[in-house]
């Protein structure tokens, strides 16, 4: 197991802890239950979120340009995101093309995410 999956692991595992928490507690204010809960499941869907997105950026990711064929010199980028879970940060793919010197973010592409735009689909479409 890599140290990224770890580290998401752990994350989700603490959070789930605190949801269990929230339902044993021997305070049984609704509202107050349903705010806490509300936020453990949002940071439950940010971290959830922010692996789904590494993973498919690896997946994406090419050693050749699509347009000359070209070697891709590959860099690391971060990225914030608005999104329905909330704000999202992740690292995101940069391809170059050493011969033809297109650029390409793989992920940005296959999700449709706009260039300097800091809002995902579903947050558009609100």
């Amino acid at each position: 197991m890599q140290q990224h999956d770890i580290f998401q692991l752990q994350a989700v595992q603490k959070i789930v802890k605190k949801i269990q928490t929230l339902i044993y507690d021997e305070t049984w204010d609704l509202h107050d239950l349903e705010e806490k809960m509300r936020q453990h499941l949002l940071s439950l869907g940010e971290v959830l979120l922010t692996e789904a997105l590494a993973r498919l950026d690896e997946e994406l990711r090419s050693s050749r340009c699509q347009e000359c064929g070209g070697r891709i010199h590959i860099r690391k980028r971060s990225r914030g995101l608005t999104t329905l879970v909330g704000s999202v940060r992740f690292t995101r793919s940069q391809g170059s093309c050493q011969s033809c010197g297109r650029g390409v973010y793989w992920l940005d592409r296959e999700l449709g995410i706009e260039p300097y735009r800091g809002l995902s689909h579903g947050m558009k479409a609100l």
